[in-house]
C-alpha cells in the first residue's frame, strides 16, 4: 500500500497535536447555547430556527459532496458523499429515516472496511482529511448522547447542574448537530488530489488483480 513516498518507501504522515483543534467546537456549541440561556437570548437557540438551519448545511454538504465526487471521482468521495446523503435525509425527519440513516451508515462503514486499501493511501497522506472526517463523526455521536440525556444521567438528580442540562440539552442537540453539518461541509471541502495522491490510488487499484493472480 503506498502513501507518501520517502526513498521509494510508504510512509504516513503523522498528525500533530494541535492539528486536532476542531473537537473544541463541541464546547464551542455548550457555551453558545450556555450563554444564550443565561442571557435570555432564546432566538440564538430556539430548536425550530436551527432545524431549518440544519437542513440547508446539509442539503450544501450534500451537494458540495457531489461535485467533488463528480470532479475527482475517488473512493473517499464516494463514501463521503454516501454519508452526506443519509445526513441530508435524517433531516427531513421522515418516519423511516432514522432506521433507514443508521442502515445506511452501518453499510457505509462495511464497504468502507472493504476499500481500505483504496482509502488508506488517501488519508494517510493528509493528516487535515483525518483531522476533518474524525473530529466529524465525533460531534455527531455528542449530538446523539446529548439527544439521549447524556448530561442528566452523569448528573444526580435534582441538582443545579441536572436541572441546567434538562432545559438546554434540546437546543443543545440542534448546535451540536449543525456545527457537525458545517464541519461535514468543511471535510468535504478539505483534502487535494493530484497528481501523487492520484497515482497511489491508481497503484493499489491495479495491484489488486496481479496479487490475485499470484494468488
Amino acid at each position: 500500500m503506498m502513501t507518501s513516498l520517502v526513498d521509494g518507501q510508504p510512509q504516513k504522515i503523522p498528525t500533530r497535536w494541535y492539528q486536532w483543534w476542531p473537537i473544541l467546537l463541541a464546547g464551542v456549541a455548550f457555551l453558545w447555547v450556555a450563554i444564550a440561556h443565561w442571557t435570555g437570548n432564546e432566538f440564538l437557540h430556539r430548536k425550530e430556527y436551527l432545524e431549518r438551519i440544519a437542513l440547508g448545511l446539509a442539503i450544501a454538504a450534500c451537494l458540495i459532496a457531489l461535485v467533488r465526487l463528480i470532479l475527482t471521482k475517488h473512493p473517499y468521495r464516494m463514501l463521503l458523499f454516501a454519508v452526506t446523503v443519509c445526513v441530508m435525509c435524517r433531516e427531513f425527519h421522515w418516519d423511516w429515516t432514522d432506521k433507514a440513516v443508521y442502515a445506511g451508515i452501518g453499510a457505509i462503514a462495511i464497504w468502507g472496511f472493504f476499500w481500505l486499501d483504496r482509502l488508506t493511501p488517501y488519508t494517510d497522506s493528509q493528516p487535515r482529511v483525518r483531522v476533518w472526517l474524525i473530529s466529524t463523526a465525533i460531534m455527531y455521536v455528542l449530538s446523539q448522547l446529548i439527544a439521549r440525556r447524556a448530561m442528566q444521567h452523569l448528573s444526580p438528580d435534582g441538582s443545579e447542574f441536572h436541572q441546567f442540562a434538562e432545559q438546554i440539552y434540546d437546543s443543545l442537540e440542534e448546535v451540536l448537530e449543525n456545527t457537525a453539518h458545517i464541519m461535514l461541509i468543511i471535510t468535504a471541502i478539505v483534502g487535494r488530489h493530484d497528481q501523487q495522491t492520484s497515482a497511489n490510488y491508481v497503484s493499489t487499484k491495479d495491484s489488486s488483480p496481479a496479487e490475485d493472480q499470484a494468488d
